[in-house]
């Protein structure tokens, strides 16, 4: 059959473009295999001969295409192979409805399940059970915000052995438009058990550290025992003889001693009060006989004694019995370091001391209206003399099982807060 123009409808009609540049280049090779046929056919003959001939040689130059697309879809599917497949990483596609579609070989591996057998089961199968309010929620949150996820779960293989994984997800329209989630596995087990042992050690320096501090605190309390029974007595007897001993001089001048002895006597006072100050500064006796509550109110009106231009507020509204034995040398050691603190480098005129009982917890809040500082600027390590207060304080608070909290800024004084489990 031929067109208006002479041509065969099949074959007279070569397309522009791709089609025109193969047409071209099938002509050329015929032109080369075969010269134009010189028989005495009729002219259409002829040229239908030369169509049949060149389309002949475009079938064979788009197969030639066909096999070299083959091998490259070939190749990359190998590397699709190795990418994802092998990848060691688990990799799923999961449904709106939370059912696994397609799983790469590791991630078959990490589930102890045949990949076959994972199409069509719910990923909340292999969720561990005292983790699946984590991945609801996750997953809840995850189609809410349609932005990426990153957690942490426990899963459990098929076996029934668990092992924990951090899972990143996205959502993304599948080949059909219909929304499905990525979802990539990275086993985090042995990074779990690391944390584990370092949180362990952790509690373990924690108690040691703590355990102490209380030797240190007995320690303490035994030498200022000692400064006020040995000491303390022994300087009052040689006080309490010094003036017995001016008292029966003779007063006719005979024996003129009574003036190193008046020089000895405020000398022995200085002494007592110096032993009176190490005792107190090693553990005062107030702790022990009349309580924290008592002993925070000593201190504080000491304090301003010493520093005469600084007020300090009370609101101690706890109770003694509500303080446990071990915090109350806790607390005054805190209170002491603080409030020194503030008297040597605030430049404060008052403060604020509380102390209550909140719920279950105990809190200690200690305040100044001073010059403040940048905590971000303070030397690493507590090298000055406050960084090593705080470090101290902060030291004792997380040691005893407390939280400790400070807030500062230039110009705006500081805050410091501790709170215990009550």
């Amino acid at each position: 059959m031929v067109n208006e123009k002479g041509s065969p409808n099949n074959f007279l009609d070569p397309s522009t473009g791709a089609k025109q540049t193969l047409r071209r280049k099938a002509e050329e090779r015929l032109q080369k295999q075969s010269p134009a046929p010189k028989s005495e056919t009729p002219e259409e003959t002829g040229r239908l001969l030369h169509e049949l001939q060149v389309h002949q040689i475009e079938l064979e130059m788009q197969n030639e295409e066909l096999r070299r697309a083959q091998e490259d879809l070939e190749t990359t599917r190998d590397r699709y192979f190795d990418l994802y497949d092998l990848a060691p990483v688990g990799y799923l596609t999961i449904s709106e409805k939370g059912m696994i579609l397609e799983a790469n070989l590791t991630a078959a591996q990490m589930l102890g399940s045949d990949r076959s057998r994972l199409a069509g089961q719910p990923l909340s199968r292999f969720i561990f059970q005292d983790d699946q309010d984590t991945y609801y929620l996750n997953l809840k949150q995850l189609f809410r915000n349609q932005v990426p996820l990153t957690f942490e779960l426990r899963m459990h293989r098929g076996d029934g052995r668990p092992f924990w994984v951090q899972i990143k997800t996205r959502i993304a329209p599948n080949s059909e438009g219909a929304p499905v989630w990525r979802v990539t596995l990275s086993d985090i087990t042995e990074r779990k058990r690391v944390e584990e042992d370092l949180l362990q050690s952790k509690n373990q320096l924690r108690i040691l550290a703590s355990q102490i501090l209380l030797a240190q605190e007995k320690e303490r309390k035994q030498i200022a025992l000692e400064v006020h029974d040995v000491l303390g007595s022994s300087l009052s007897a040689i006080k309490f003889k010094a003036e017995e001993a001016l008292y029966h001089l003779p007063k006719d001048g005979t024996l003129n001693i009574s003036k190193p002895l008046e020089a000895l006597v405020p000398l022995i006072t200085e002494t007592i009060e110096a032993a009176r100050r190490i005792q107190a500064d090693l553990r005062p006796s107030l702790l022990d006989d009349l309580g924290i509550v008592a002993t925070l109110s000593w201190f504080c009106r000491k304090f301003e004694m010493i520093y005469t231009g600084i007020k300090v507020d009370q609101a101690v509204t706890i109770q003694e019995e509500e303080v446990p034995d071990h915090l109350k040398i806790i607390l005054f050691r805190i209170v002491q370091e603080a409030l020194n603190n503030i008297g040597k480098h605030s430049k404060a005129d008052s403060g604020f001391l509380g102390l209550r009982k909140v719920n279950n917890t105990i809190e200690l809040c200690i305040r100044d209206n001073g010059e403040g500082f940048d905590p971000e600027s303070m030397p690493s390590g507590g090298n000055s003399e406050k960084g090593l207060g705080l470090s101290s304080m902060k030291e004792r608070i997380e040691f005893s099982g407390g939280t400790f909290s400070l807030q500062s800024a230039k110009g705006k004084g500081t805050d410091i807060l501790a709170v215990w489990p009550g």
